[in-house]
């Protein structure tokens, strides 16, 4: 089972399209503590869902061993968007969710391997969790709920499937 570090955004947007419980089962979902605080305390939609799924064990919350790194991050980052790039780069994750525009571009640019949430569908289709319709329907939903630009849509609905495998279980 691979692990995986999760942004907020990423989070949000899994747990409208109902993917959150099929996340958590294909992958050991990590979140920061700030990306924690940030969808519970604020009361964002799936706080509850991510309550529970601390409680049970379903995500483990981590925390970046320091800060100190945090100058080599680009510029106007978001602490749970920080904390989450830091954390991959302290180890033991294999791979970012991650619909932060910055966050995303950094992920790029250093070469860490990530993919937002709206490829999520296709990788759960990939790992034989979803039909390939199901995940078209999926990708459609996140795309509406998300804030997507056009290319983002385009390489999501096109990428091969050999750019995701190695983000699969």
């Amino acid at each position: 089972m691979k692990t995986v570090l999760v942004d907020a955004s990423s989070a949000i947007l899994l747990h409208k399209a109902d993917l959150l419980p099929l996340v958590q089962a294909v992958f050991r979902l990590w979140m920061t503590e700030s990306v924690y605080d940030e969808v519970t305390r604020r009361r964002r939609p799936g706080a509850q869902a991510i309550a529970r799924g601390r409680r049970e064990r379903l995500i483990t919350i981590v925390s970046p061993r320091s800060i100190a790194g945090s100058q080599r991050l680009p510029a106007g980052l978001h602490e749970g968007e920080r904390d989450t790039l830091l954390c991959f780069l302290d180890g033991g994750a294999d791979f970012i969710i991650i619909d932060d525009g910055r966050g995303a571009g950094y992920c790029r640019r250093e070469v860490i391997p990530y993919v937002n949430a709206l490829l999520c569908p296709r990788l759960l289709a990939m790992a034989g969790r979803l039909t390939p319709t199901a995940a078209q329907s999926l990708m459609a939903r996140i795309a509406l709920l998300g804030r997507y630009s056009e290319w983002v849509k385009r390489y999501a609905a096109t990428c091969s499937d050999s750019a995701l495998a190695a983000f699969l279980p």
